[in-house]
């Protein structure tokens, strides 16, 4: 679009906020990924290291991860554009997360059991999967069809494996799921808001215009 339908000036202004937000993505990426490891397994298994130590392992681990972006980058060249590389990878990659944060904020039975198991067991299917229908080509499926696909195993995961274990204090998770309360204390902060300050109406506004442009451009 920004191609074919914008001047050169603007079109560059496009592009270098493109740029920017792929570095700012890459950037978050890394940092959270390097925060993950530091404190989530080095710190536990070496729970006397220093700040200073703990910032060195960071920074090793964004050294690693950079090493295994270099190596796997060459692969997006199987891909027309970044664009569907991005949406391919994203589908395959985030619909176990999904899973498990809608199941844990809506449906209170979830247990932290299925949640890791659905993680654990879900994310390595889907890069797999992703490996072998979009790289490797072994296999000709829309990577839509794919995450869907994807979806049902997680959520046959979480069910099925929430089912299998003893339900979580309903009390302990009140304030972390959400509920009919949850809405109407809700609805009790927003009153006297502007309309134009309610985020309930910005978000309907917002679903109203995507819904529009997809419609206009397809």
């Amino acid at each position: 679009m920004a191609f074919d339908l914008l001047p050169v000036g603007l079109r560059g202004l496009v592009l270098a906020a493109l740029v920017a937000a792929l570095m700012s993505t890459l950037d978050s990426a890394l940092n959270g990924a390097s925060s993950l490891v530091t404190n989530d397994f080095v710190r536990q298994l070496k729970p006397d290291l220093s700040e200073r130590r703990l910032l060195f392992y960071g920074r090793v681990t964004i050294g690693v991860f950079m090493v295994l972006a270099v190596i796997w980058a060459p692969q997006i060249a199987n891909f027309p554009t970044i664009v569907e590389y991005f949406q391919s990878f994203l589908g395959h990659i985030t619909m176990p997360v999904v899973t498990v944060f809608l199941g844990g904020l809506l449906w209170r039975r979830t247990t932290r059991h299925a949640a890791f198991v659905t993680l654990a067991v879900g994310i390595p299917v889907s890069i797999a999967m992703f490996v072998v229908g979009e790289i490797m080509e072994l296999y000709d499926l829309q990577f839509l069809y794919a995450t869907g696909l994807i979806l049902l195993f997680s959520v046959a995961l979480l069910v099925g494996v929430t089912l299998m274990t003893p339900a979580p204090d309903r009390q302990a998770i009140a304030d972390i799921t959400w509920s009919d309360r949850t809405w109407r204390e809700e609805s009790e902060e927003l009153e006297g808001t502007p309309w134009w300050l309610n985020y309930r109406i910005q978000a309907i506004v917002l679903v109203i215009f995507t819904i529009a442009m997809v419609i206009y451009f397809a």
